[in-house]
């Protein structure tokens, strides 16, 4: 990215993305206060149980043929996400959005099915590794 690209309009395709994205964010919001699944991701979930749409395993071949030897059928991937403001009490704040996401994770996968969780990936920073 050059510096003039900072001064250039969003492309349509970006501009159509954050349409979208304003559109779908109170909606989120909502869910997220009320403690449930977005409509959107309760049918894509459903859709990873029922076999009719693939899923992405972030777990490796081997953990995958461990889970599968003891009986274990994989469902869907699910996910949540913990965001900490800046400048919110350290203790409270972290502990509250750990219960958030902790909370998020496990109605997705009561969403989509699941009687357990495998493979969860926490990270304290935000930054992927």
């Amino acid at each position: 990215m050059g510096l003039f690209d900072l001064f250039k309009s969003p492309s349509p395709e970006a501009q159509a993305q954050q349409a979208t994205y304003a559109q779908r964010k109170p909606i989120f919001l909502n869910h997220l206060r009320s403690g449930s699944v977005p409509t959107s991701t309760r049918v894509r979930l459903e859709a990873a149980r029922s076999g009719t749409s693939p899923w992405i395993a972030i777990l490796t071949p081997a953990e995958l043929f461990i889970t599968r030897s003891h009986g274990i059928r994989p469902i869907a991937s699910v996910s949540a996400t913990c965001w900490l403001h800046y400048g919110w009490s350290w203790t409270l704040g972290h502990s509250q959005g750990w219960d958030t996401a902790l909370r998020r994770l496990r109605d997705e996968a009561s969403a989509a099915g699941a009687n357990a969780v495998l493979d969860v990936k926490m990270y304290h920073d935000g930054n992927l590794p």
